[in-house]
């Protein structure tokens, strides 16, 4: 049993340090964006789709924050990137910028911590020797 409790907590560990986001399918406009203030999933008009932890406008500039390490920062090394702490700003344009999806907080929740707890639960019951399936009586 203490075997299994181990195994469980360490799905469950695992599953609640690597979160994901789930975005919303409909777009919003990009004063929306800049107004939510979390992530947010932006696609440009070359269709590529990058992650960011926020979208600002200063002095009239659009600016997408995102970690110095992410993917978003990769494929945008071209651009001139601004520290910002211990993230980065990168300029955008208003007209490149074709779709903008909000945060789903709610499904993102659920996602990174529902579908782990069902994991660990399905490891304990396939573990648990008393656990005996009906298949093909």
């Amino acid at each position: 049993m203490r075997k299994t409790i181990l195994k469980a907590g360490i799905l469950l560990l695992i599953g609640l340090v690597s979160g994901c986001s789930v975005y919303h399918p409909e777009a919003v406009s990009i004063n929306e964006g800049v107004d939510y203030g979390n992530r947010i999933k932006i696609t440009t008009i070359d269709n590529h789709v990058m992650e960011l932890k926020e979208l600002r406008r200063e002095d009239g500039q659009l600016y997408g924050i995102t970690g110095r390490k992410s993917e978003t920062a990769r494929l945008m090394f071209d651009r001139p990137q601004l520290r910002d702490g211990n993230n980065i700003k990168i300029a955008f344009k208003d007209d490149e910028i074709k779709a903008i999806h909000l945060k789903n907080k709610k499904m993102s929740n659920i996602v990174n911590v529902g579908v782990p707890l069902v994991g660990a639960a399905g490891l304990i019951g396939l573990s648990n020797k008393d656990f005996r399936p009906a298949v093909g009586n």
